[in-house]
């Protein structure tokens, strides 16, 4: 699950703002852990993460929308290749 998610690193006080989402690996791991000790989890889970030798991905907001909006853009393309070429499917 770690492998699979994204962290979004920013000042503690713009924890309010994401809602405790921006320790999204916290959140899954903990689902009932009060978003105000994401912060403090996310430490523990990163040494975890590093003495298993699993990635831990994290980045900026403004990185993690890119990312998101690349991933969007080239999934939309895979679905008009594959709308293409079976024309019946929808």
């Amino acid at each position: 699950m770690i492998e699979c998610n994204l962290n979004i690193v920013g000042p503690w006080w713009m924890d309010w703002f994401h809602g405790g989402l921006n320790f999204h690996h916290e959140h899954h791991c903990f689902p009932r852990l009060p978003r105000n000790r994401l912060r403090e989890a996310s430490k523990l889970i990163q040494e975890i993460c590093a003495r298993h030798n699993v990635h831990y991905d994290q980045c900026g907001f403004f990185t993690a929308l890119g990312r998101t909006l690349r991933n969007l853009y080239l999934v939309r393309n895979r679905f008009l290749d594959f709308k293409r070429k079976n024309r019946n499917f929808l």
